[in-house]
């Protein structure tokens, strides 16, 4: 078994049980998941979310929110200042978290 929590022995990434995600962050979730949908297509090839709010045991404005974006290619700096820009916006409507993280990582290095 990996040391590392959230892979398995082969660097897998295990996948969690399906837990539904607390009330309080579900409007959240989906102008997230909205805002980063339609614009985007063609660059953001999934979504996951880690963490706290993943787990179902994150704490109203104590708690951060977790998110690695996995892109399908190499982001122009426009791009880049375009999925910062929606990070900030997300964080600012929405006291609930202590911040917003996006993880970047490329669908090549996922395979």
């Amino acid at each position: 078994m990996s040391s590392v929590q959230g892979v398995d022995a082969d660097s897998c990434i295990l996948a969690m049980p399906e837990l539904p995600i607390q009330p309080a962050y579900r409007v959240l979730m989906q102008e997230l998941c909205k805002s980063l949908a339609t614009p985007a297509k063609a660059l953001i090839d999934g979504i996951y979310l880690y963490g706290s709010v993943a787990k179902g045991c994150a704490r109203l404005g104590v708690s951060d929110l977790d998110v690695t974006l996995i892109l399908g290619r190499s982001i122009t700096s426009i791009e880049n200042e375009w999925i910062e820009q929606v990070r900030q916006d997300l964080e600012c409507q929405h006291p609930e978290v202590t911040k917003i993280d996006f993880d970047i990582g490329y669908r090549s290095e996922a395979e």
